[in-house]
């Protein structure tokens, strides 16, 4: 699952992005920054390493990793505002460094 949200005054196509999926064992939410942009009716997403701020935001590891849950952790997370709220604070402030 993936959600994602602007972030004001660090460019139009830079948007940071909420991401939920099963791992080999574990379920991740992880958040990125990432430049989106639209080549002839194609939107395309690019992340540099090094440069392009990521974040671990939760990692569960159930003995099942079914889709309600990966749906209930990645809409737990993105729900919260206060949480997305800080998360893309501290993905402008990793910009303006």
């Amino acid at each position: 699952m993936k959600q994602y949200f602007p972030l004001p005054n660090i460019s139009d196509s830079k948007f940071l992005v909420v991401d939920t999926y099963k791992g080999d064992s574990d379920i991740r939410t992880i958040a990125r920054c990432v430049d989106v942009a639209k080549h002839d009716g194609y939107e395309t997403e690019s992340f540099a390493v090094f440069d392009d701020f990521t974040k671990v935001i939760s990692r569960t590891f159930p003995k099942r990793r079914t889709e309600k849950l990966v749906t209930n952790q990645h809409t737990s997370f993105v729900e919260n505002s206060d949480a997305v709220k800080s998360l893309i604070e501290e993905a402008i402030a990793f910009y303006k460094k």
